[in-house]
């Protein structure tokens, strides 16, 4: 995890389509969604010579992409309930 949110100009250096809504460049990325998110993250992970955690498949019996996630890949990925957690206790020995 970073320690401070990604910004709307981080994320545009990444992903070039991206409208950044105006005088919000330094601002956190907000309203993006869950694939955007992880195609950011793969073009985060490539840019810094890791391997991409997530790959695109299609689903035989539906047709529809389905995300399917590399656990041997070292790239960014969103973080789990555990990791998320971890976060949260800040190095704290209590429960919150």
């Amino acid at each position: 995890m970073d320690e401070t949110p990604v910004t709307w100009a981080q994320y545009k250096a990444l992903i070039p389509e991206t409208q950044i809504p105006t005088g919000k460049e330094n601002h956190p990325v907000v309203n993006v969604s869950w694939e955007d998110a992880l195609k950011y993250l793969n073009a985060r992970s490539k840019a810094e010579g890791y391997v991409p955690v997530y790959r695109w498949l299609t689903d035989p019996e539906t047709g529809q992409p389905e995300v399917m996630e590399v656990l041997s890949a070292d790239g960014f990925r969103l973080p789990d309930e555990w990791l998320w957690e971890h976060a949260c206790l800040a190095g704290s020995e209590g429960p919150f």
